[in-house]
């Protein structure tokens, strides 16, 4: 990114750029002749009621984006990261045309594909092939460049046996796979990517970073969001950290990511759980605070390197009486740069947590198998069999692992190229 590059070798240009929604209207970009009819008839209301006109308008409007400014030279490789409501996804799709900005321009130099919500614009009742051609035809290709590129979609899709099968036979992995495999082959100039990396499994995630890295080693511009700050820093040469809808650094993907993890270890550092703004879910119940338990049964602000029958104690609070139901408790265990580890699933265990009132959950790990270092806890609450969060914070709390005698040897085991280690026996011969 450099804003001292000639127009010719930008692809992307955003000056004072702001997006402004009102509550409880967030995602509405369009409005109807019934809504103008509405909105006309309470404005009329206010009138002859002698309220004043925008009076109720101040309180309830929020700004998602604020005098955002950057450019993005051809061929950068950009990664934007930031907390959950940080206007991350806003951005990208005012940059997408999904929706206008309220303030500010953005001016494009080429072709741009999204992939902002994988898989969505899928007619359920027709076949995942007919699907293709569907979603390939609105991204402008013909019939011949479609099947042109037919046999190498199926490939990536990794759903040859289903092809004719409506979608919505389809289990939500598989409708991702093809939605990934279709908008990936469409050859943009620009590629936008939000949170691709968030679905499918170990293999899914592997394609699409190698697809992406083929994308922008053919000289093609890739703005990526996610919150695997690991897959961030591999893809990326560049960084976008956004808070609360504003700019805060911008420059060497590393350096951004550096500054991002270290606020964060701030704020996670003096911060309850209950004072979380930056949660998503549908919020019935809500996390309200950790602690970490030590096998005597004291709380403790780290573990350390082998140390064995440790808990992690969480707080949940009812805020909505809803009809008793049940439901599950993760906690993800991620390194600094946000690579997922290791995750603690109640349904793991097939166990069903009831959700009737407030309580706690306390996950007992039997050793610590993760070598001394800083860690980020993402906790989830859904609902059992479902797929509806309920409360979720992205690195709720930090969790510092210090050096310890893992194998019971004597020797103390500290700063280490891995992050994982094993309980392992070896034997020589000859």
């Amino acid at each position: 990114m450099s804003l001292s590059s000639s127009d010719s070798d930008l692809a992307i240009s955003v000056r004072g750029l702001g997006k402004q929604y009102r509550i409880g209207q967030l995602a509405k970009t369009t409005f109807t002749l019934e809504d103008w009819f509405v909105d006309t008839c309470n404005r009329v209301k206010n009138v002859a009621t002698g309220k004043r006109l925008g009076s109720h308008e101040k309180a309830d409007r929020f700004w998602a984006l604020r005098d955002v400014s950057f450019d993005v030279e051809k061929g950068d490789v950009v990664g934007i990261i930031g907390r959950n409501g940080a206007g991350k996804s806003t951005l990208l799709k005012i940059l997408s045309r999904i929706t206008t900005p309220t303030t500010g321009r953005v001016e494009i130099n080429g072709r741009i594909d999204s992939l902002l919500e994988v898989g969505t614009g899928f007619h359920h009742e027709m076949s995942g092939r007919e699907n293709i051609y569907m979603n390939a035809a609105l991204h402008g290709l013909t019939r011949r460049e479609i099947d042109d590129r037919m046999d190498e979609i199926i490939k990536f899709s990794g759903v040859e046996e289903f092809l004719d099968t409506p979608v919505k036979y389809y289990s939500s992995g598989m409708g991702v796979r093809l939605g990934f495999a279709v908008a990936a082959h469409m050859d943009p100039d620009i590629l936008v990517v939000d949170e691709v990396l968030a679905v499918g499994d170990a293999e899914f995630q592997k394609k699409c970073m190698g697809k992406m890295k083929e994308v922008s080693e053919g000289g093609r511009t890739v703005l990526f969001v996610s919150h695997n700050m690991g897959a961030v820093e591999t893809l990326c040469e560049e960084g976008i950290l956004l808070d609360q809808g504003v700019i805060i650094k911008k420059g060497a993907v590393k350096k951004v990511i550096n500054y991002y993890n270290n606020s964060l270890f701030q704020k996670n550092f003096t911060c309850e759980l209950s004072e979380r703004s930056d949660r998503v879910g549908s919020g019935e119940f809500r996390f309200e605070r950790y602690k970490l338990i030590s096998e005597n049964g004291k709380q403790v602000y780290h573990f350390v390197t082998g140390e064995r029958n440790v808990q992690i104690w969480l707080s949940i609070k009812m805020f909505n009486k809803i009809q008793p139901n049940f439901g599950v408790i993760t906690i993800v265990i991620c390194s600094e740069t946000g690579q997922w580890l290791l995750a603690l699933r109640t349904q793991d265990k097939y166990t069903q947590v009831l959700l009737d009132k407030d309580f706690y959950c306390a996950f007992t790990i039997k050793k610590i198998h993760l070598l001394p270092g800083i860690y980020h806890c993402n906790v989830f609450l859904g609902r059992w069999g479902g797929n509806e969060t309920i409360d979720f914070i992205e690195r709720a709390f930090t969790l510092h692992i210090l050096p310890g005698d893992f194998f019971g040897n004597g020797n103390v085991i500290n700063e280490q190229p891995e992050i994982l280690i094993v309980d392992y026996s070896f034997e020589i011969e000859g």
